[in-house]
């Protein structure tokens, strides 16, 4: 029954137009956007707090992120702070109170990857279990592959 229902509403979003699809991201950008206002930030504040190192503690460097890990540009706009150390990519599940990336989809893994975030190194990414779909700039990783992440790197 889960999985029909997931059949459908992807079957509904693919007979949407792409200007329906669009009008909808806008609309939800304009909400966004407006958040950030009401608590007195604007989008460009944001961005400079996480590129160029001006908030989220004011270390004076640009912080590690993803911006928006969906197939999608216009949906959801997330962004997904990589803090020092190491960093779990997990499924998403209702109940987890663990902090990391969290991710929906069939495709997903229990725990699907691994970030590593160090001073000396940069940031690397390896998947964590046999098995998991996992792309860097158009190449698949396999289980031993471990590779280094450059500003840009989809």
């Amino acid at each position: 029954q889960e999985k029909q229902e997931a059949i459908a509403a992807i079957i509904r979003s693919e007979m949407q137009s792409w200007e329906d699809k669009l009008k909808k991201a806008d609309e939800s950008e304009l909400v966004l956007k407006k958040s950030f206002e009401n608590m007195g930030v604007s989008m460009q504040d944001m961005m400079a707090m996480i590129t160029q190192g001006t908030g989220f503690g004011g270390k004076g460097a640009s912080i590690c992120h993803f911006v928006n890990l969906c197939e999608d540009a216009h949906d959801d706009g997330l962004i997904y702070m990589i803090p020092p150390g190491t960093t779990k990519i997990k499924k998403y599940e209702d109940e987890d109170e663990e902090v990391c990336i969290k991710l929906d989809g069939d495709s997903i893994k229990p725990i699907h990857a691994i970030l590593e975030s160090l001073e000396s190194s940069g940031v690397t990414i390896h998947p964590a279990t046999e098995g998991a779909v996992l792309w860097v700039n158009g190449n698949a990783l396999s289980m031993k592959d471990k590779v280094k992440l450059e500003h840009g790197a989809r």
